[in-house]
């Protein structure tokens, strides 16, 4: 491979070198020089680009989770002694109450999985037992403002253009309840806004966009 550039740029080299001009035929010869090592690098980066952000959506995940996890260590317990978390009614969401379910989830590990989940609410708050201070989850918790927090997806998890930018499964609004920090509700076929950080029943958070899209 290191032969054929170095081939290509001694090519290009003497042709600019020659007192007269390039004929049709040198200038098409180096034209499809050009095409073969664009299709040959196109592939290569477009491959690091996509890894990239993979490694970006999980180092992301990580860090909110750890920040759920602190808040939910450190915040008074819900009226029935469960840690409190940064959702909606602070209690993690259950089969009989839930948001939305999304069935055949893609889990990180190839698997599959149905969740039920609540939408992670950065706005989320807490004052102390003693009442001397106040908590919000971000920035008390969480110190960066996540690149998405929400967009604007149908049933299928694609947006206007017909993108698919959820990571996997079916979004199934049927729990009674508003899901999207917006507004807009359950009985409708999809929020017109999609909060796309959430935690699951396990206390878990689940970033929902692709890796791509992300």
């Amino acid at each position: 491979m290191q032969a054929f550039f170095d081939n290509a740029r001694a090519f290009v080299k003497q042709l600019w070198r020659r007192a007269r001009g390039v004929t049709l035929l040198e200038l098409v010869v180096v034209l499809s020089i050009l095409a073969i090592v664009s299709a040959l690098v196109t592939p290569a980066v477009s491959g690091q680009t996509t890894r990239a952000r993979a490694a970006t959506k999980a180092a992301d995940t990580s860090t909110v989770q750890g920040a759920v996890d602190l808040y939910s260590g450190e915040a008074p317990a819900s009226s029935d002694d469960n840690p409190r978390y940064p959702v909606n009614q602070g209690t993690l969401p259950t089969a009989a109450d839930y948001h939305a379910t999304i069935t055949s989830f893609r889990l990180s590990d190839g698997s599959t999985a149905t969740l039920y989940v609540k939408p992670l609410l950065f706005s989320a708050s807490y004052t102390a037992a003693d009442s001397s201070t106040t908590k919000t989850f971000a920035p008390d918790y969480l110190k960066w403002a996540p690149k998405h927090k929400a967009v604007t997806v149908d049933a299928d998890g694609k947006d206007s253009n017909g993108v698919r930018v959820f990571s996997g499964g079916t979004i199934s609004f049927t729990g009674g309840r508003d899901y999207s920090e917006t507004g807009t509700g359950a009985g409708s076929p999809a929020p017109t806004s999609i909060s796309v950080w959430v935690v699951d029943h396990n206390g878990l958070v689940r970033l929902l966009l692709d890796d791509g899209y992300y």
